[in-house]
């Protein structure tokens, strides 16, 4: 965790450098387990280094958080302070079985972003009606995948070819999480999740671009 804080500055200027010198019209940001710190700090910098938002401020497209060790709160209060002005989108992947952040939130004290939220309580309920109405914040419950589950849970990204899938699809052809055949776990949740016909929904999404 250290060496990916120590690290954010010069993720920051690369991001700066592909902007400035390159004719790129987005760049991606993928984080994945405490890599996915290193993303998210640096993009939260810059969101704080252009508080008018995309004026001026490099070309970010989407983030992508999968298995984030991210603590919960934080990230909140970081779209509180405008994490999304600069991106198209951030996508937060999680899981109820990954272990590895289930033993993180054990020793740390405090819900991991990558972790399912489960609104268990009426304060918990608020929260999600909230997440529900910010454009931009897309969450997805990889729990259902296929082979999401192998090993400890938390290499999804590599073990379930539905995850890898849906990011790939998600970057390349800029589908939403409905367009790419997930559905909501309920009306009132802002988490997407993964039917049992997802393979043939996103063939046929990807056949009808």
């Amino acid at each position: 965790l250290e060496t990916a804080d120590s690290t954010r500055k010069n993720l920051r200027q690369l991001i700066e450098l592909l902007s400035q010198e390159t004719r790129a019209d987005n760049i991606h940001i993928i984080g994945y387990s405490a890599g996915s710190r290193l993303a998210f700090e640096a993009v939260y910098d810059l969101a704080l280094q252009y508080p008018e938002g995309r004026s001026g401020a490099p070309r970010l497209g989407k983030l992508v958080l999968i298995g984030s060790d991210v603590d919960r709160s934080y990230f909140a209060q970081a779209l509180d302070d405008g994490v999304l002005r600069l991106t198209d989108e951030v996508a937060v992947y999680m899981s109820s079985t990954d272990a590895a952040l289930r033993m993180s939130s054990l020793v740390l004290g405090v819900d991991r972003l990558g972790q399912v939220f489960e609104a268990q309580t009426e304060y918990d309920r608020e929260i999600a009606r909230t997440l529900r109405t910010i454009d931009g914040l897309t969450l997805i419950d990889v729990s259902d995948a296929e082979g999401s589950s192998f090993g400890n849970g938390h290499s999804y990204f590599r073990s379930s070819p539905w995850a890898s899938s849906d990011m790939f699809v998600s970057l390349i052809y800029d589908l939403d999480a409905e367009a790419r055949g997930l559905q909501q776990l309920s009306a009132d949740s802002p988490v997407w999740s993964f039917p049992s016909d997802y393979p043939t929904r996103i063939v046929n999404a990807v056949k009808n671009r």
